[in-house]
């Protein structure tokens, strides 16, 4: 009887920081949500994401491509990895306190 380990995918929230040279110089991120067995996969997928949100795939090379430049996924700076898919509520928060000050006027 062989035996082999079942690997459970589960969901992951990722916040990455996007290189300098993509950003220039302002502080940006990049929030993904993957399903991975684990959490280094978690990262790699999150990383292989940004990268294909963020570049050209390169039609003679295949290569991802930035401006003519080759990509290279590990250039977004891992953050955070969250267990779950998380979502930001900021928004929702600023459009009900907008919403509360105009009805105290």
């Amino acid at each position: 009887m062989s035996s082999y380990r079942v690997r459970t995918i589960r969901k992951f929230t990722v916040l990455l920081l996007y290189p300098e040279y993509m950003t220039d110089g302002a502080t940006q991120t990049y929030l993904a949500h993957v399903d991975a067995p684990d959490v280094m996969q978690a990262i790699l997928c999150a990383r292989m994401q940004a990268a294909r949100d963020n570049y050209l795939l390169g039609e003679e090379s295949g290569a991802l491509l930035y401006h003519g430049q080759d990509s290279i996924p590990v250039d977004f700076k891992v953050l955070a990895v969250f267990d779950g898919h998380l979502v930001d509520l900021k928004d929702e928060g600023w459009r009900n306190a907008n919403e509360q000050e105009v009805e105290n006027v």
